[in-house]
């Protein structure tokens, strides 16, 4: 019986399967099992289906990052925000690390704050939320530590390490800085080349050089002004003397007129 149902009453006698089973399922199984469908083929299309890298536990330390993907999933009360980091250097290039915003919570502040230094890391603008769509392609060096995993339904610490983002930096902080939004980074590029502005410090330089020869003359110039400056205060003490003597000079002329008005020559007879 045993033999005859298992050859062939997996094809013929569905009640094997459907009396010890509780249905005609596993019945319909067998019958189809030794019908001669393909079993064989597992008959999915897996063209649309993420490979599975695998974790690793990344060193603490600090790895330039991808944004690989960035989507809003719905969270047991709220939604949140769940992006994956892509290593794109080094000795674990490919390794991904996860990272959940929670956004949309009671208490998002600190969310917030993280989600504030990620924009501000990959050059968008810090201050204004954005779009998602923006974040996948960023590039951006984090900062990676180990941490206690916590078990998903009790909340508690469990001994298993994982890796967290503990901080973000902009990959190329010349290139970066200040280049909030919509791809102006070579505006802010700029910015320090100003800062190159120490060659302006070379132009004194030559100045030194030019006032050197600069300081014979002004040399050479006091020994002029200082004759000149004698020829002043000669001029101004020969008026002042001349003046004096123009002041003390009548009076004595004065005297000596009278004298001859009184001569002979008015009171000689003709």
């Amino acid at each position: 019986m045993y033999n005859n149902g298992y050859g062939g009453g997996y094809v013929n006698n569905g009640g094997y399967a459907g009396n010890s089973y509780g249905g005609g399922s596993y019945g319909g199984y067998g019958g189809g099992y030794g019908g001669g469908d393909d079993y064989d083929d597992i008959g999915m299309d897996l063209s649309q289906t993420e490979e599975y890298t695998g974790t690793t536990l990344l060193p603490n330390g600090e790895y330039p990052v991808c944004i690989k993907n960035a989507e809003r999933k719905q969270g047991a009360k709220k939604p949140y925000l769940n992006v994956t980091y892509v290593i794109t250097e080094g000795q674990y290039r490919g390794c991904q690390v996860y990272e959940s915003f929670f956004l949309w919570a009671d208490n998002p502040e600190y969310a917030k704050q993280r989600f504030k230094a990620l924009r501000h890391a990959i050059g968008l603008n810090p201050n204004v939320g954005g779009k998602i769509s923006e974040l996948p392609g960023k590039e951006f060096l984090a900062g990676i530590k180990q941490r206690q995993v916590r078990d998903r339904e009790t909340k508690e610490l469990t001994s298993e390490l994982g890796n967290v983002v503990s901080a973000y930096f902009p990959l190329n902080p010349p290139m970066q800085q200040g280049t909030y939004a919509q791809g102006q980074p070579m505006q802010a590029a700029q910015a320090p080349q100003p800062a190159q502005a120490p060659q302006p410090a070379q132009a004194p330089r030559p100045a030194q050089a030019a006032s050197a020869p600069a300081r014979p003359q002004p040399a050479q110039a006091p020994q002029r002004p200082a004759p000149q400056a004698a020829q002043t205060q000669a001029q101004n003490v020969q008026p002042s003397e001349y003046a004096q003597d123009m002041q003390q000079g009548p009076q004595p002329q004065e005297a000596t007129f009278p004298t001859p008005e009184k001569g002979s020559i008015d009171d000689t007879p003709f």
